[in-house]
């Protein structure tokens, strides 16, 4: 066998070899855990492209070894197979070395986002938001209450109401249901509501139709809630609603409801960047410790 024949099957076997490795290095990645995953890959990329670089290497020493040696006088030194898959090689090497340039300028901007992360949570330690938590943790607590976390999707303000109803012992109304309901009271009385609100277009009163577009915004998007909501949903609902604050007296909206146990609900206006937030609250059952702390 001609020694480029010997080459060209070495080379087939390491494949083969390195074939059967990496399979052997996929099944040790357990699902779902992205860390191991994504060091088996890094190490997979690894040794392909080590393996690309050798043949490479291995093809351009015979071509040269060739010609020194004139075995081929037709100036065919180094058949066109070799030729073409050093090439190749060359070509796959070159593709696996910017993989993992893109790996790791990846891990590089993680990592950055990470650190900016962590900076972030140390300038809370000392914030606005931090100490409006601390004030709040502490006016519950006096009170024996705890706060009750609901998501912070736009539907916040119904979704702590929904939640006090169920707290009192009544029947979910709904995110859904709540909206339709503030939406079609505030649209009756629009005479109550029109000269508190403001055109966010021209900072003046808001029209007719501006009101009409924003009644449909309660309805059917889920755009904030705010004081004038709350007052719709205290009327619609027949109760006092109760919005504890830090550094403030707490709100009553709807006090001709007084004859029921209110409805308690806490205003954050720095709890997230997006803007402010309501959370609903229930009774300490734990311990006097759990309270909300900034994750």
């Amino acid at each position: 066998m001609d020694e480029d024949d010997d080459l060209l099957s070495r080379h087939r076997q390491e494949k083969k070899i390195l074939q059967a490795t990496v399979q052997a290095l996929k099944k040790t990645a357990t699902k779902g855990d992205k860390k191991k995953k994504k060091e088996v890959q890094d190490e997979i990329a690894k040794l392909e492209k080590e393996l690309l670089e050798k043949h490479a290497l291995e093809i351009k020493q015979l071509e040269e070894a060739m010609e020194k040696s004139q075995i081929n006088e037709n100036s065919a030194v180094v058949p066109s197979f070799y030729k073409q898959t050093a090439q190749d090689d060359e070509e796959s090497a070159q593709r696996m070395t910017k993989a993992q340039k893109r790996r790791e300028s990846k891990m590089e901007k993680n990592k950055r986002r990470e650190e900016e992360i962590a900076e972030q949570g140390l300038i809370n330690l000392s914030g606005k938001r931090q100490q409006e938590i601390e004030s709040l943790n502490k006016e519950l607590k006096a009170r024996g209450l705890e706060i009750h976390e609901v998501p912070s999707n736009g539907n916040c303000m119904y979704l702590a109401i929904d939640h006090q109803l169920q707290q009192h012992a009544q029947p979910s109304r709904g995110n859904a249901e709540l909206r339709r309901a503030t939406a079609k009271y505030m649209k009756e009385r629009s005479h109550e509501f029109l000269p508190f609100l403001t055109s966010p277009k021209t900072q003046e009163l808001m029209t007719e139709p501006e009101f009409e577009a924003y009644c449909q915004e309660i309805e059917h998007t889920s755009a904030w809630g705010g004081q004038p909501e709350l007052l719709a949903v205290s009327h619609v609902l027949k109760r006092t609603i109760k919005v504890l604050q830090a550094d403030a007296a707490p709100l009553l909206i709807g006090e001709e409801y007084s004859s029921e146990k209110p409805l308690t609900v806490t205003y954050h206006k720095h709890m997230y960047g997006l803007g402010a937030h309501y959370n609903s609250v229930t009774e300490i059952k734990s311990s006097p410790e759990s309270v909300l702390t900034v994750s």
